[in-house]
C-alpha cells in the first residue's frame, strides 16, 4: 500500500475521532482499509492516538471476553468499556493510584484493567 494511501486513512480516522461526535467504530473501519491491519492492531493504533475514546480489542480480550474481532464486536466492547468507566467515575473509584495525575477513568483504562484481570495479574 502506498504511503499516501496510509496517510489518508490515518488522517480520516484521526479526523473522525477529533470531531464533535467521535465514533471509534467508524475510525476502526477506516483503519481496516490498511492492508495487513486487523481489528487488534487497528484498535491499538486508535488507542495510542485517542485513549479517551478507544480501547484496544486484542486477540486475548476478544477470546477471553467473547467479543468478536470485528467492527461490530469492537463497537460492543467500546460501549461496555464506556459503561464501566462511567460506573467507576460515578462511584468515585480513584484511578490516580494506578495512573498518577489522571482524574477520570477512560475506556482505555478499563481495557487495561480487563487485560490485567484476564491474564491473572490482578
Amino acid at each position: 500500500m502506498r504511503d499516501a494511501i496510509i496517510e489518508n486513512v490515518m488522517r480520516d480516522a484521526i479526523s473522525q475521532l477529533g470531531s464533535n461526535q467521535p465514533d471509534p467504530v467508524t475510525a476502526l473501519n477506516k483503519m481496516l482499509e490498511i492492508k495487513g491491519l486487523d481489528v487488534s492492531f487497528a484498535s491499538k493504533h486508535l488507542r495510542f492516538l485517542f485513549p479517551k475514546y478507544c480501547p484496544t480489542l486484542d486477540s486475548i480480550l476478544s477470546f477471553r471476553l467473547g467479543y468478536k474481532p470485528s467492527p461490530r464486536g469492537y463497537g460492543s466492547f467500546v460501549r461496555k468499556c464506556n459503561e464501566i468507566a462511567h460506573e467507576l467515575n460515578n462511584a468515585k473509584i480513584e484511578i490516580a493510584s494506578i495512573f498518577p495525575g489522571q482524574i477520570d477513568w477512560r475506556p482505555s483504562d478499563v481495557e487495561a484493567a480487563l487485560f490485567a484481570w484476564v491474564n491473572g495479574w490482578l
